[in-house]
């Protein structure tokens, strides 16, 4: 199963942005790894409940994870329950994130699992994107 999450307490950032994912891959199941932020509760109840199935946390079995997609985020601890697929053999591991963050999700799951970074299948993270210099 494909897996779409974001950070806990998610703001409008990591909702678009699991939308966002979704559109690339449209067979993922997208699921919040525990609150969201009011406002963004708010906006879902009122125009995307029904254009799009958000599953519940409760309702993923973690161990049949086996591609998870990160949005807005690249921190184990930032994920929940959703951490526990990063114990799963042969995990597909994509992070989209514009945080200038170290890669710290992958450097501490390779330390506690006692595996080197390259035996992770693929790992997709796009960069942020630098600003135009300053015209001086």
């Amino acid at each position: 199963m494909r897996l779409i999450t974001t950070h806990i307490n998610a703001d409008f950032d990591g909702l678009a942005s699991m939308i966002a994912a979704r559109k690339l891959y449209p067979d993922a199941v997208i699921a919040f790894p525990g609150s969201q932020q009011r406002n963004v509760r708010d906006f879902i109840s009122q125009n995307l409940l029904y254009s799009y199935d958000f599953a519940r946390e409760k309702d993923i079995d973690t161990s049949k994870v086996t591609e998870l997609i990160l949005v807005d985020t690249r921190i184990a601890a930032r994920i929940g329950k959703f951490a526990k697929c990063l114990e799963n053999n042969n995990l597909i591991i994509r992070i989209f994130d514009h945080h200038l963050q170290s890669n710290r999700i992958l450097r501490s799951t390779a330390r506690r699992r006692q595996f080197s970074l390259s035996e992770f299948t693929r790992i997709q993270a796009l960069s942020p994107i630098s600003p135009p210099p300053r015209r001086t």
